[in-house]
């Protein structure tokens, strides 16, 4: 696989998700309330965060010695946990009665797989000549 059709899906990815992060935030808080638009946007911000780590991980291990892998794996997975319990933490603290903006930050988590599978169904990051 060629390392620009991965950067590319990384890119259409990352830009796909903030773009639906902020108008789920947006339909939140004009829809909803505030506690959930600030919810999703924890939640769809950690998300994409996470995936652009992740993504720029899986690049570099490609390139690198297979022995020196597995420390790197269990480092930067330690990582996008840290930044998911901000995230969530954060959301809860919006709202610790009804949980609206916890609920919110675990619906936002989910927007980035969102995107992904939409990705990976349709092809829109593909060029023609890609197959």
């Amino acid at each position: 696989m060629s390392q620009d059709v991965i950067k590319r899906f990384r890119i259409y990815a990352v830009v796909l998700s903030l773009g639906v992060t902020i108008l789920s935030a947006a339909a939140g808080f004009l829809l909803a309330q505030r506690v959930i638009a600030l919810g999703l946007l924890y939640g769809g911000l950690s998300g994409t965060v996470t995936f652009w780590i992740l993504a720029l991980r899986v690049q570099k291990f490609a390139e690198q010695d297979p022995h020196t892998i597995q420390s790197e794996v269990y480092r930067w997975t330690f990582v996008r946990l840290v930044i998911y319990g901000i995230a969530l933490y954060r959301a809860y603290l919006l709202d610790t009665i009804t949980f609206h903006g916890l609920f919110a930050a675990l619906a936002g988590l989910f927007i980035i797989r969102l995107i992904l599978m939409v990705l990976a169904v349709t092809g829109w990051d593909k060029k023609k000549g890609d197959s």
